[in-house]
């Protein structure tokens, strides 16, 4: 799903260059490329005139032979030295453009520009996690201590990065790599463009999600940013809106969330790549539960479930319960926007969508997961009704559940309880409360709730 801020390149180019004589596309474009000599020339007017001329010569060309000639020149003097760097282009709306024109020249040319796009695109994505591996920390005693782009601190050893790669015959290619940034943008741009296809794209489509999917272990959260808010959800979109059957987007889903449960299991919660991962669900939820966007009456849009097309049913997965539980339970406010949110669409896809759960032997433990966040509500009224349904309690299966889990009872639930104001009501002596009576039944009914003496007592 791209970027809105980015408006897709149009392939049909303005009416000045589409009155012009094939024969003169090559004075136009060699005029243009020309100005292009000095850096100061590198910007978005230039450009865009070059790519209208560019775009308007491969649409109209007589043959199929000039139209790959005119996109193969655009491409290795103009999209070459600005995705590798060998041109200095501060302007990043300039490098976006001239990503969506790669992704225009390679739909109108997959054969000769597409193959070398995939290429390039696979060997940027591979180079990054490889060098990242190579890469080593400077230390107080090296001569040189200056931490370069190419020795930033990476998560790929953690994530098993290159045993990702591998397993999945990903390798790396023989061309110089380009910018990694500029990279993701042409990929978006790619998977974002209606006409991409063909055989190119079948060959290359799995390795450069598989090293997508690596990338998540960068060091540099631009990159994973990028990826998770921009690629991974271009990936999946593209192949909901070409593939015959569920298998690829099963597949892709599965190796994602492998991924995202590393993640939990590698780095403790506060982690900035563990605090990253209910954004990324968030980003994805329509891709992995199967929802599309359709037009409905009146011109508006329509979210519908599609069966075939589900992912993963991530609701039956434990991770998902410890991101939102930790998220509703910890202290940042951009975890726990993400995980009230991802907490609020699970509740409404199941009420909208819902469909009979096979059976379970194991009782679901993760109820408290609300509960942890209302006994620390800040409102003493709020928090009070909270502890009150707690005490509440009597069924001894519920009660069971509670028992076990003695992090939220000793941190959350009985920490919070020698407030004298949980206790005090108006109107009745300091010797009364009702609530003090529920909490003595409640402890009574948990020792109870197990059945041997050995149990209560342990």
């Amino acid at each position: 799903m791209r970027d809105e801020r980015r408006p897709p390149t149009d392939p049909s180019p303005c009416s000045t260059f589409q009155t012009l004589p094939f024969a003169s596309y090559t004075t136009v474009v060699d005029s243009l490329f020309k100005n292009l000599d000095a850096v100061a020339a590198w910007n978005r007017t230039a450009i865009s005139q070059l790519i209208a001329a560019v775009l308007c010569g491969v649409v109209h060309g007589p043959t199929q032979p000039d139209r790959d000639l005119l996109a193969l020149r655009f491409f290795t003097n103009v999209a070459e030295p600005c995705l590798a760097g060998s041109v200095s282009v501060a302007d990043a709306p300039l490098v976006r453009l001239v990503s969506d024109a790669v992704a225009a020249l390679v739909a109108a040319c997959p054969d000769r520009v597409g193959t070398s796009v995939w290429l390039r695109l696979r060997t940027t994505f591979v180079a990054e996690v490889v060098e990242g591996l190579a890469a080593r920390r400077p230390s107080a005693d090296d001569e040189d201590a200056t931490v370069s782009a190419r020795r930033r601190p990476h998560f790929h050893d953690a994530l098993a990065s290159a045993a990702l790669l591998r397993d999945h015959g990903v390798l790396r290619g023989d061309v110089s790599p380009w910018v990694l940034l500029p990279a993701l943008d042409v990929l978006a741009s790619l998977l974002a463009c209606p006409a991409v296809g063909g055989e190119a794209v079948d060959a290359e489509i799995e390795s450069l999600f598989v090293a997508s999917v690596a990338l998540l272990g960068s060091g540099d959260v631009k990159v994973r940013a990028k990826v998770g808010n921009e690629v991974l959800p271009a990936f999946l979109a593209w192949d909901g809106a070409r593939s015959a059957g569920p298998v690829r987007r099963r597949d892709w889903c599965e190796l994602l969330w492998s991924r995202f449960f590393l993640v939990q299991n590698s780095f403790p919660l506060d982690h900035p790549l563990a605090a990253e991962i209910p954004g990324f669900v968030c980003r994805l939820f329509d891709s992995f539960l199967g929802l599309e966007e359709r037009s409905g009456k009146g011109g508006g849009r329509v979210l519908t479930f599609a069966p075939v097309k589900m992912g993963l049913d991530f609701r039956r997965e434990p991770v998902l319960f410890e991101l939102v539980q930790a998220g509703l339970g910890g202290k940042d406010p951009i975890n726990l926007k993400y995980s009230a949110f991802l907490l609020k669409r699970i509740v409404d896809f199941s009420k909208r969508f819902h469909h009979q759960c096979p059976e379970s032997s194991t009782s679901w433990s993760k109820w408290c997961l609300v509960l942890r966040r209302g006994c620390v509500n800040p409102a003493l009224p709020i928090r009070k009704r909270f502890m009150e349904y707690i005490a509440s309690i009597e069924d001894v299966t519920l009660l069971k559940i509670l028992g076990l889990q003695w992090d939220f009872l000793l941190e959350s639930f009985i920490s919070h309880l020698d407030n004298a104001d949980l206790y005090n009501v108006p109107g009745l002596g300091s010797f009364v409360s009702p609530f003090g009576e529920q909490l003595r039944l409640f402890f009574r009914n948990l020792v109870l709730s197990y059945g041997s003496l050995d149990d209560q007592v342990a």
